[in-house]
Order: C-alpha cells, then sequence, then structure tokens
C-alpha cells in the first residue's frame, strides 16, 4: 500500500481517483486566536468519456478548482484536505465540468463522514455551539446539517391532536422555540426565537382556525 493510500485510508477516504501530494501544518487565526491545521494537498481526477450535456465523445482536460474540505482527524487537530478537481470541457456543446467525489456533496465543504459525526454528537444532547468547538465548523452550519432533509416535518397540513413544545439553549446562548407531535415524536416546527408574538404569527399563517381548534 503506498503512502497516499494508507492517509486516505487512516482518514476514512474511500476515493480511488483522489491522489495525496503533500501533508503539513498551517497556522490559522478564528477571532484573533491562533491556531494550527493539519492541510493534506490533494488532486481528483478520472477519465471522463463523454460530455454528460450532449453526450459527445469530445471531452478535454480544462484545469482544476480548488476546494477546501474539512474531514474527521485521528487527533483531535483540525483537518482540511485542499482538493484540486480535474475541470473538463466538452469542444462539441461548449459545456464544462468537475470532477466529483462521493466523500462530500455537490458544492459542499464538509465531507459526509464529518456530517455523520456531528449528528453523532447531537444524539448525545450537545448544544450546538460545543459540537461546533468540537468538529470545527460555526454552529450555523451545524444546525444546517441537523436539520437537512427534514423540511417535509416542518410543513404540517394538518395539526396533531397533542403538541409539545419547550424552549432551549441554541446559538450564542439565544433561546429557540421548538413544538413536536407528542405521539409520534415528530417535528411539526423549530423557530429561532422563544417571543410570543413570532410563535403566535408562525401557528397564524401556516393554519387555518379549523386546524389549530383541532388540538
Amino acid at each position: 500500500m503506498s503512502q497516499d493510500n494508507s492517509i486516505l485510508n487512516l482518514l476514512n477516504i474511500k476515493d480511488e481517483n483522489i491522489e495525496i501530494s503533500k501533508v503539513e501544518n498551517q497556522i490559522s487565526y478564528v477571532g484573533g486566536k491562533k491556531r494550527i491545521i493539519k492541510v493534506l494537498h490533494g488532486r481528483l481526477t478520472y477519465r471522463l468519456t463523454r460530455c454528460p450535456q450532449c453526450g459527445f465523445s469530445s471531452i478535454v482536460k480544462n484545469g482544476t478548482r480548488l476546494t477546501k474540505l474539512l474531514v474527521t482527524s485521528l487527533t483531535g487537530q483540525e483537518t482540511r484536505l485542499h482538493l484540486r478537481k480535474q475541470r473538463y470541457l466538452c469542444r462539441n456543446c461548449g459545456q464544462t465540468c468537475g470532477a466529483h467525489t462521493p466523500i462530500v456533496m455537490p458544492n459542499h465543504s464538509i465531507t459526509n463522514q464529518v456530517r455523520i459525526r456531528i449528528n453523532e454528537l447531537a444524539r448525545n444532547s450537545l448544544t450546538a455551539e460545543m459540537i461546533a468547538k468540537l468538529v470545527g465548523v460555526s454552529a450555523t452550519s451545524v444546525q444546517r446539517t441537523i436539520y437537512m432533509g427534514r423540511k417535509a416535518f416542518l410543513e404540517h397540513r394538518r395539526l396533531p391532536k397533542i403538541l409539545c413544545f419547550d424552549e432551549f439553549r441554541s446559538v450564542h446562548s439565544t433561546f429557540s422555540f421548538i413544538c413536536i407531535d407528542a405521539q409520534t415524536h415528530n417535528l411539526v416546527t423549530l423557530l429561532p426565537d422563544r417571543l410570543t408574538k413570532h410563535i403566535v404569527d408562525y401557528f397564524l399563517n401556516q393554519y387555518s382556525l379549523t386546524e389549530r381548534q383541532a388540538v
């Protein structure tokens, strides 16, 4: 096993199209505080035979684009993968496209393994701020990751017969409002603050009088 493959294997990065060229420590300043992060320099490239737009086999390589990804760490030190993704140009239709990797969603900088880690910490009832410090992302990114793909729960056609609601400390000592179905425990809504006016406005705008009276 090559040294590059060993590094990828230790970090649980499973993509044979990624090659690591260098590993180094870099100094980063966040909020005026100095910290040292581990940076892996890599390249993502593979042979693309046909254009995904027109289907013609007139694809040529067309430079690279740098993407800075957050990956999990073995030692607790923040680790980033500076990945140069291959770009391709179709000489038939003139469209360009880039190489993709299964370790991260398109147009995102937080890898899937970090998203899994965030959700694991959230199950232990840690606050968004605490998870952000442990993982190395912002509290907003933590909340966005936790509630990703759960939009369907926020748009009930009718309100449950029994509601449970409470307030909890979310970001920067701010209290948020949460409401769930008492029987299924599905999320009904999550509001960024606990102000009565905003809570009342939400239910008035989202549900009819008949629906509210059925609770």
